[in-house]
């Protein structure tokens, strides 16, 4: 998915001429650095130096010009996180912040550099979209939606991500409004993801409907900053609706969904999350499974809490 971020914004920065990139000497590691080889006139290196980066962005989007701001996640909203929220944020200037190695996919570079709490962090800010690929295809359409915009937006971008190929050619279109993308349908039980956890999510869906659960709907949310009605209306037919994110359990999908179906429908969501401690260092994958994640542990949480006798 990250590689597709740097011909997407070759692709805008001929359509457009009117915005910026910042960076914090990652270019090659975020790929935007494919647009300042080519548009060097509208593209600044601040250095290793992210509070800067996000000032350096700011003065730009002041002019009415707007600006990506682009580096890992943990730098941009763990280390940046008072520039975007006061300097940003607070005076509504275009700046997308684009962050990669987001979530648990950065994998050998250890805990450090992962950002499990990102998506708490931007949703936090007052005016923030949140936009969240989940496959390449979402890219260049929801840069562009940030761009146009004219106000803050965070677009979360794994390092890496398993996409399988028998999905690519089957990509339902985002909504054009903020919502649910359904991926599978189904009647009983809604399963409600973000990201790189869908093919695993429509894995979990097919153990599941193979001990005996069955129409099991995938949905997954692309625009974080949502209508809480139409998500609200998407989920009232389930009887059972469960959340799966490579977030931290405290302000993620999870809290977002359980939040409306609760003041709204009157009741509870299962949340599967990673669990609440600091990510080891190994292959994504193995990550993923390590943090609680793995398709047949996740898939017995909810055959579990479903009460479906069959085992697993």
């Amino acid at each position: 998915m990250r590689d597709v971020i740097g011909p997407a914004l070759l692709a805008l920065g001929k359509r457009r001429k009117d915005f910026f990139i910042v960076d914090a000497d990652n270019g090659p590691a975020t790929r935007v650095q494919a647009f300042g080889d080519v548009y060097q006139d509208r593209y600044v290196n601040v250095g290793c130096a992210e509070q800067n980066m996000l000032g350096v962005a700011a003065g730009i989007a002041s002019t009415g010009r707007p600006v990506i701001a682009a580096t890992f996640s943990i730098f941009l909203l763990g280390r940046a996180f008072e520039q975007a929220r006061n300097t940003i944020a607070a005076s509504r200037l275009p700046v997308v912040l684009l962050g990669t190695h987001a979530g648990l996919s950065t994998g050998a570079d250890g805990g450090s550099h992962c950002c499990p709490e990102d998506i708490a962090l931007a949703r936090s800010i007052p005016g923030m979209s949140v936009y969240v690929p989940a496959c390449d295809d979402d890219i260049p359409i929801l840069l562009l939606r940030a761009l146009e915009s004219g106000a803050p937006c965070y677009i979360r971008v794994p390092r890496s991500g398993i996409w399988p190929e028998e999905l690519s050619s089957s990509v339902p279109k985002l909504p054009i409004g903020s919502g649910l993308r359904c991926w599978k349908s189904g009647e009983k039980t809604a399963l409600v993801t973000t990201g790189l956890m869908l093919p695993r999510v429509l894995q979990v869906a097919d153990k599941l409907e193979a001990i005996g659960c069955l129409s099991i709907a995938v949905y997954d949310m692309p625009v974080l900053t949502c209508s809480e009605e139409y998500i609200a209306e998407t989920l009232y037919e389930f009887d059972n609706i469960v959340t799966i994110e490579d977030h931290w359990p405290v302000g993620g999908l999870g809290d977002l969904i359980s939040y409306i179906v609760a003041s709204r429908l009157n009741r509870v969501v299962l949340q599967i999350s990673a669990n609440h401690v600091f990510p080891s260092s190994g292959k994504p994958e193995d990550v993923l499974d390590d943090m609680g994640l793995g398709v047949d542990y996740m898939a017995h949480k909810i055959s579990k809490s479903l009460e479906i006798e069959k085992a697993l």
